[in-house]
This record gives structure tokens, sequence and C-alpha cells, in this order.
């Protein structure tokens, strides 16, 4: 068996295992509440790593992990986050033993997302990966539209790098 993980960055970010190409499992990123202010959340790494661990045993995982960069007019702290768990991600990857590759936004968008109706980004990747994960749930309890692209970015990182449902 083959497992390939597609990690996306950020507090609304997510991991998705693929088994085979096909969907396994999947966790949005673990967050708790932060010491400091009110609803503001910080990265559980204990999680994080225990989402990973049992893989370290099955086999030869490979992760894809989205390059985290500055954004426009995104603001200071939230820059710092997104570095943090870009960070986080590589040392858990790395203090595991799993094989990682970084891949850059614009490369996995660019394969997954091609040949879809241009519009906005977040949309089209949730789009593409009912298409392709239609068991992969991408609304909030109770929502009635689909608002977890964190998973769908995961879904589609994954693909991408087990090189599945790329257009021809």
């Amino acid at each position: 068996m083959k497992y390939t993980i597609g990690i996306d960055n950020g507090l609304d970010g997510a991991v998705v295992v693929l088994c085979d190409g096909k969907l396994h499992e999947w966790h949005d990123t673990p967050t708790i509440a932060a010491a400091k202010g009110k609803g503001k959340r910080a990265f559980a790494v204990a999680e994080m790593v225990s989402i990973l661990r049992p893989y370290t045993q099955l086999g030869e995982p490979e992760a894809f992990l989205e390059y985290a960069q500055a954004m426009p007019k995104q603001g200071v702290s939230s820059t710092f986050k997104t570095g943090v768990c870009f960070g986080l991600w590589q040392g858990i990857l790395s203090a595991l033993g799993i094989s990682f590759n970084i891949v850059h936004p614009r490369t996995w968008t660019g394969k997954m997302l091609h040949g879809m109706p241009a519009g906005d980004t977040k949309a089209r990747s949730m789009a593409r990966c009912q298409q392709l994960f239609p068991s992969l749930p991408l609304m909030k309890p109770r929502g009635r539209v689909l608002s977890m692209d964190g998973r769908a970015d995961a879904a589609l990182i994954a693909a991408h790098g087990a090189g599945i449902g790329r257009p021809e």
C-alpha cells in the first residue's frame, strides 16, 4: 500500500491521506484555545504528531506540504502564524522520518485546476475536490455552503503528489 499525505498549512488547514490514490482519512489542523486573547487559537502540536505517527509503521509514506509565504494585505500576525505552522509540519515530518516535498501553490493548482472555469481559486478547489473525492465532507455541520477549503486543498495537494486526477 502506498500512502500519500497532503498538508495544507494554517489554523484552518488540514491533512488528507490517500491510500493507493483513494481517500483514506482526513483531519483538520488540530488547534487549542490560545493562552492569550479571546477566541484566539494555537496549534495543538502533540495532536499534529499523532495524526502522522501511525504512517511511520505503514511502509514508506510520502508527504506533500504546501509552501507557505506572506500574502499581500495579510497581517503580520497571520503571516507569522502561517510561517510557524509551515515550520511545525516540516519539523514533525522530519522527526517522524516521513519523506516530504514542498509544493508551491501555483504548481499544484496549475495542474489540479487545469481546464476548470475561471473564478475564485477556493471555490474551484472545492469543486475539483468534490469531483475526485465526493465522500470528503466540505461543509461545516449545519452548513449550506462549501466552506472547508483547507480539506479540499489538502486533498488536491495529496492527489497532485500521487499523480491522480490531473487532466491529460
